[in-house]
Protein backbone atom coordinates (compact mmCIF):
# COMPACT_ATOMS: atom_id res chain seq x y z
CA UNK A 1 0.00 0.00 0.00
CA UNK A 2 1.15 3.56 -0.46
CA UNK A 3 -0.99 5.47 2.05
CA UNK A 4 -2.65 5.21 5.44
CA UNK A 5 -6.00 5.35 3.67
CA UNK A 6 -5.10 2.20 1.72
CA UNK A 7 -4.14 0.42 4.95
CA UNK A 8 -7.55 1.32 6.35
CA UNK A 9 -9.26 0.10 3.16
CA UNK A 10 -7.44 -3.24 3.34
CA UNK A 11 -8.36 -3.80 6.97
CA UNK A 12 -11.96 -2.75 6.36
CA UNK A 13 -12.20 -5.16 3.44
CA UNK A 14 -11.00 -8.09 5.56
CA UNK A 15 -13.30 -7.19 8.46
CA UNK A 16 -16.37 -6.66 6.25
CA UNK A 17 -15.83 -9.93 4.36
CA UNK A 18 -15.37 -12.24 7.32
CA UNK A 19 -18.36 -14.31 6.26
CA UNK A 20 -16.46 -15.45 3.17
CA UNK A 21 -15.01 -18.49 4.97
CA UNK A 22 -12.66 -16.74 7.39
CA UNK A 23 -12.64 -14.43 10.37
CA UNK A 24 -10.09 -11.95 11.71
CA UNK A 25 -8.82 -13.27 15.05
CA UNK A 26 -6.01 -10.79 15.71
CA UNK A 27 -4.83 -7.39 14.55
CA UNK A 28 -1.34 -6.17 15.41
CA UNK A 29 -0.65 -2.54 14.54
CA UNK A 30 3.08 -2.11 14.21
CA UNK A 31 2.67 1.25 12.50
CA UNK A 32 1.74 2.66 15.90
CA UNK A 33 4.34 0.58 17.76
CA UNK A 34 7.16 -0.61 15.45
CA UNK A 35 9.30 -3.64 16.28
CA UNK A 36 12.59 -3.18 18.14
CA UNK A 37 14.26 -3.45 14.73
CA UNK A 38 12.21 -0.53 13.43
CA UNK A 39 9.86 -2.48 11.15
CA UNK A 40 6.34 -1.10 10.73
CA UNK A 41 3.31 -2.86 9.28
CA UNK A 42 -0.12 -4.05 10.20
CA UNK A 43 -0.63 -7.78 10.68
CA UNK A 44 -3.91 -9.63 10.49
CA UNK A 45 -4.31 -13.21 11.66
CA UNK A 46 -7.16 -14.94 9.90
CA UNK A 47 -8.81 -18.20 10.90
CA UNK A 48 -10.26 -20.12 7.99
CA UNK A 49 -13.29 -22.34 8.18
CA UNK A 50 -12.23 -25.93 8.00
CA UNK A 51 -13.84 -28.42 5.69
CA UNK A 52 -15.07 -31.35 7.80
CA UNK A 53 -12.21 -31.29 10.29
CA UNK A 54 -11.66 -29.86 13.72
CA UNK A 55 -8.33 -28.34 12.74
CA UNK A 56 -7.86 -24.60 12.69
CA UNK A 57 -6.15 -23.01 9.72
CA UNK A 58 -4.49 -19.70 10.57
CA UNK A 59 -2.96 -17.31 8.06
CA UNK A 60 -1.07 -14.10 8.57
CA UNK A 61 -1.49 -11.11 6.27
CA UNK A 62 1.04 -8.30 6.51
CA UNK A 63 0.05 -4.90 5.19
CA UNK A 64 3.17 -2.78 4.74
CA UNK A 65 3.82 0.57 3.13
CA UNK A 66 5.30 0.30 -0.35
CA UNK A 67 8.35 2.40 0.57
CA UNK A 68 9.17 0.18 3.54
CA UNK A 69 8.96 -2.90 1.32
CA UNK A 70 11.34 -1.30 -1.18
CA UNK A 71 13.86 -0.64 1.57
CA UNK A 72 13.45 -4.18 2.83
CA UNK A 73 13.90 -5.72 -0.62
CA UNK A 74 16.44 -3.45 -2.30
CA UNK A 75 18.65 -2.20 0.50
CA UNK A 76 19.18 -5.37 2.50
CA UNK A 77 16.99 -4.33 5.40
CA UNK A 78 15.61 -7.84 5.87
CA UNK A 79 19.12 -9.28 6.07
CA UNK A 80 20.10 -6.62 8.62
CA UNK A 81 16.95 -7.37 10.61
CA UNK A 82 17.76 -11.09 10.64
CA UNK A 83 21.19 -10.32 12.09
CA UNK A 84 19.68 -7.96 14.65
CA UNK A 85 17.10 -10.57 15.65
CA UNK A 86 19.73 -13.29 16.04
CA UNK A 87 21.86 -11.01 18.22
CA UNK A 88 18.82 -10.14 20.32
CA UNK A 89 17.96 -13.82 20.83
CA UNK A 90 21.56 -14.65 21.80
CA UNK A 91 21.53 -11.80 24.30
CA UNK A 92 18.28 -13.09 25.86
CA UNK A 93 19.68 -16.63 26.04
CA UNK A 94 22.88 -15.41 27.69
CA UNK A 95 20.89 -13.27 30.15
CA UNK A 96 18.67 -16.24 31.03
CA UNK A 97 21.66 -18.50 31.64
CA UNK A 98 23.31 -15.90 33.87
CA UNK A 99 20.13 -15.61 35.92
CA UNK A 100 19.98 -19.39 36.30
CA UNK A 101 23.62 -19.51 37.43
CA UNK A 102 22.98 -16.73 39.96
CA UNK A 103 19.98 -18.64 41.35
CA UNK A 104 22.05 -21.81 41.67
CA UNK A 105 24.77 -19.86 43.50
CA UNK A 106 22.25 -18.33 45.92
CA UNK A 107 20.72 -21.77 46.56
CA UNK A 108 24.14 -23.15 47.55
CA UNK A 109 24.72 -20.39 50.11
Amino acid sequence: VSSVEQVEQCVRSFVENQTAGFRVVRVKDRFTKPTDGGWSDLMLNLEFDSDASDKRHIAEVQIAHRHLMLVRQNMGAHHEYAIFRAQQELHELHKSRLEMMEEEDSDQD
